[in-house]
C-alpha cells in the first residue's frame, strides 16, 4: 500500500540495496495464515496464502523505492554485494502472518418505516470483528558480508480500526487479506522508520 504509512516518503538518498528472497513462513509454498470463526465460535474455514514470497519482495522493494533508495529483488539469496552490484543486501524472515475473522450475529439495516419517508430495501448484514498480526525480521549484510542490522518489526491491523493518526483513510476492511495488507505495510514501513536501519543506510550517501 503506496504511501500508507506516514513519514516514509523519499527520506534517503538513492542507496543500491538488494532486496533478497524472504524466508520464514514466506519460504512454505502455501501456509496456513488464519481461520474464520463462526458466532458460535467454531471454525467456519481455514485461510491459506499462495505467493506469499512474491508478495512480501514486492512490498519490501515498494517501500524502499518509496522511500528514495534504489532497491531491487534478487532471485537467490546472496551476502555478496558485490555480485550483485548493490551497496547493501536486505534480507527478510516472516515470523509472523496470522489473521483471525469472527462472524457475530445478524443485523438488519433499513428496515424501520418511521426512519425513511421512501421505502427502502433493508440490507442483512453480519458483525464480525478481525485481527492481523504481522512480524518481520530483517538484517542488513555489507559488502563483506558482515551483518550491519538485525531487528524485528511487528505490526497490527483491527477491526473495527482504533485508527492511526496520520494514516491514509482506509474504509472499514472485510477481507482477510485486506486487514494482513494494512498490517504488512506498517510493518515494512516500520523497517525505514527505524532510526538504527537510517543511520546504516546515511552513512553510504
Amino acid at each position: 500500500m503506496r504511501g500508507f504509512v506516514p513519514g516514509t516518503r523519499n527520506i534517503f538518498a538513492p542507496a543500491r540495496i538488494a532486496v533478497a528472497p524472504p524466508g520464514g513462513i514466506a519460504a512454505i509454498a502455501e501456509p496456513k495464515i488464519g481461520t474464520v470463526r463462526g458466532a458460535d465460535g467454531k471454525i467456519e474455514s481455514n485461510l491459506y496464502a499462495t505467493n506469499l514470497k512474491e508478495l512480501l519482495v514486492t512490498a519490501l522493494v515498494t517501500q524502499l523505492r518509496d522511500s528514495g533508495i534504489d532497491a531491487f529483488a534478487l532471485k537467490t539469496p546472496t551476502r555478496d554485494t558485490q555480485a550483485v552490484s548493490a551497496e547493501l543486501v536486505l534480507a527478510a524472515d516472516l515470523e509472523q502472518f496470522e489473521v483471525i475473522k469472527s462472524i457475530g450475529n445478524f443485523f438488519v439495516v433499513g428496515d424501520c418505516a418511521r426512519c425513511h419517508t421512501e421505502p427502502v430495501k433493508p440490507v442483512v448484514g453480519r458483525q464480525f470483528t478481525m485481527s492481523s498480526r504481522v512480524r518481520l525480521r530483517f538484517s542488513v549484510f555489507d559488502r563483506n558480508g558482515a551483518t550491519l542490522y538485525s531487528r524485528s518489526t511487528a505490526a497490527s491491523e483491527d477491526e473495527p480500526p482504533p485508527g492511526k493518526p496520520g494514516e491514509s483513510f482506509i474504509p472499514l476492511e472485510t477481507e482477510p487479506g485486506e486487514s494482513l495488507s494494512v498490517a504488512l505495510s506498517r510493518a515494512v514501513g516500520a523497517l525505514v522508520l527505524d532510526p538504527a536501519f537510517g543511520k546504516i543506510v546515511h552513512t553510504l550517501q
